[in-house]
């Protein structure tokens, strides 16, 4: 009984056996006994076995058939570079790289097996020589497109760059040529104008060469400029002759650029006023046609006197300017500045008749602001107008006859010695 037992046990398991085998498939069996593929030289293969999983044996296939490819790509890179005689394919296209990218993308696991004795997973990789070389040449021929489209592209930005960069380059050339004649042509034009300017000023002053060459006057109407005398001294008395009354005397003295004045004033025929000034040239008639002098100085003053005794004489002091201006085309004239704390003044002389009467007749226009309530009329006037007409009788002595004031009609005589 035992016997027959066992004799039934060994046919099941070598029926299940027999069953088993007759199921796995041919390319299984060649890889467990150590064979290749059947017609391995017509296919690329590779096979995968793994006990953990299928996607394992997936991997191990790939892998085989990876190092399988590997033997076979110089062979294909010679191929190609025969059918292009060599030419521009290894410049633009690594065999390899297309290759192992088809690889991945383009081979996929043909048959999976597993065997339920020893748990074992099969993966089979297999495709026909003819077939993969087709795809792999293909493939390289869409990369070497690809790069020669590249290739294109980048000679033109080149060519684009370099084309670019000479318009650039010539429109800066352009630009900086342009920007030079105009400075050439600003320059050309300055030193013109300069030349007209010179040749004008030339022209002016050989025209008013008298004029400019004369000495300008020391006063106006009723202060002294910025001018130091030709002489060493003036003398100067003034008389009220409608109505009759002693206005005022003066004494001018000049050391070098400096001139020291005593000037005395009376009203009603007393003495109200006295000022002492000190003043110095610091721009002696300058200029080439139109000549400018300015002075600076102080001036010690004090009014009614006619009503202070000795004793209660204060003795004030402020600075003052004074500056002249000569205008030979404007009617042969100056013009005359003078300011203080007392009063502002701008007047204006003429040598209206210069070319007839040289120097020995002025007309003279004195507008006055007088801020100092002393020093205004009986009118309280702070501003007033002042007209005069000035001979000049000999070389050093003057007389003028104005209306001052806005009160008084006065005759006045300037002595230099």
């Amino acid at each position: 009984m035992k016997f027959k037992l066992i004799i039934i046990l060994v046919l099941i398991f070598s029926h299940s056996l027999l069953c088993s085998d007759s199921n796995i498939p041919e390319w299984a069996k060649r890889y467990k006994s150590g064979k290749s593929i059947k017609n391995a030289s017509d296919y690329y293969s590779g096979i995968g076995s793994s006990t953990i999983s299928k996607q394992d044996a997936d991997k191990m296939a790939r892998e085989e058939f990876a190092q399988n490819i590997e033997v076979q790509v110089k062979n294909v890179q010679k191929e190609i570079l025969k059918e292009k005689n060599g030419k521009v394919w290894e410049s633009y296209v690594s065999v390899t790289e297309v290759v192992t990218d088809v690889n991945l993308k383009g081979i996929h696991i043909v048959e999976r097996y597993r065997d339920p004795s020893s748990k074992t997973y099969y993966s089979l990789i297999k495709i026909q020589k003819d077939e993969y070389n087709q795809i792999v040449f293909e493939e390289l021929k869409k990369e070497l497109e690809r790069k020669i489209y590249e290739h294109k592209i980048q000679e033109a930005e080149q060519k684009e760059g370099i084309r670019s960069t000479q318009e650039k380059f010539k429109l800066w050339l352009e630009k900086e040529t342009n920007l030079l004649k105009q400075k050439v042509d600003e320059f050309k034009l300055k030193i013109k104008k300069k030349q007209i300017e010179k040749d004008l000023i030339t022209k002016r002053k050989k025209e008013f060469q008298d004029f400019v060459d004369l000495k300008p006057p020391v006063k106006a109407l009723t202060f002294y400029n910025a001018e130091v005398p030709v002489n060493n001294n003036i003398l100067s008395a003034e008389i009220g002759i409608s109505p009759f009354s002693i206005q005022s005397f003066e004494y001018i003295r000049k050391i070098w650029k400096f001139s020291l004045g005593s000037y005395s004033e009376f009203h009603d025929n007393n003495y109200y006023r006295q000022d002492i000034s000190l003043r110095f040239q610091m721009l002696p008639n300058s200029g080439n046609f139109n000549k400018i002098t300015i002075a600076i100085g102080a001036i010690a003053y004090d009014h009614s006197l006619n009503d202070k005794k000795f004793e209660e004489v204060d003795v004030k002091f402020t600075p003052c300017v004074a500056g002249n201006i000569s205008l030979p085309t404007f009617m042969s004239s100056y013009i005359s500045i003078y300011g203080e704390v007392r009063k502002y003044a701008l007047a204006w002389k003429s040598l209206l008749f210069f070319k007839s009467l040289h120097d020995r007749l002025s007309l003279i226009l004195e507008l006055d602001y007088i801020p100092d309530k002393h020093y205004r009329n009986k009118y309280n006037d702070p501003v007033i107008l002042q007209p005069a007409i000035r001979f000049k009788t000999t070389k050093d002595i003057c007389t003028t006859i104005a209306y001052k004031n806005n009160e008084v009609f006065t005759l006045s005589l300037n002595v230099t010695f």
